[in-house]
């Protein structure tokens, strides 16, 4: 590995590396869910957010996603057709909508998290244990980074 000239060039590097290994992530992902061909990443997103959350408003699962309201709407109806997910009236805002996970989605969640655990198995088999870790600890440090900058900007706007 080359040592960098200077911090700048050093943030370029890791930057075009961050873009690289995400549209790679994506490719990859792409392929671990051939064989699901009516999953799409929103619906997963979705599905997992309900998971670890519980009970979500569309609104809270457009703003945690990132996603827009329509676009989360669109996933949520498809989702609501195959049984994955319910809703129902908030007592708080009768505008508004509580959705959660039925068993069948949590199922459904499993059965997809578990394709894609054994397509990055593969991915992942020619490190040890310990590169493994290393990742996961350097990802974590610059989840956190991020996450901190990201919310004193929007403190601070």
């Amino acid at each position: 590995m080359r040592k960098p000239l200077n911090r700048r060039a050093a943030v370029e590097e890791f930057l075009r590396s961050c873009r690289s290994v995400g549209q790679l992530f994506y490719k990859n992902m792409h392929t671990a869910l051939a064989d699901l061909p009516d999953t799409s990443h929103a619906s997963i997103a979705i599905l997992k957010a309900l998971s670890i959350e519980g009970e979500l408003s569309q609104h809270e699962i457009a703003s945690r996603l990132h996603h827009s309201d329509a676009a989360v709407s669109r996933q949520i109806s498809i989702l609501t057709e195959k049984g994955y997910i319910s809703s129902r009236s908030n007592p708080e805002n009768r505008r508004s909508v509580i959705i959660s996970l039925t068993q069948e989605g949590k199922v459904e969640l499993q059965r997809i998290m578990n394709v894609i655990y054994d397509h990055f198995f593969e991915v992942l088999k020619p490190l040890s244990d310990e590169q493994i870790s290393e990742l996961t600890q350097n990802n974590k440090l610059m989840e956190e980074l991020l996450l901190t900058h990201y919310e004193r900007q929007e403190h601070e706007s």
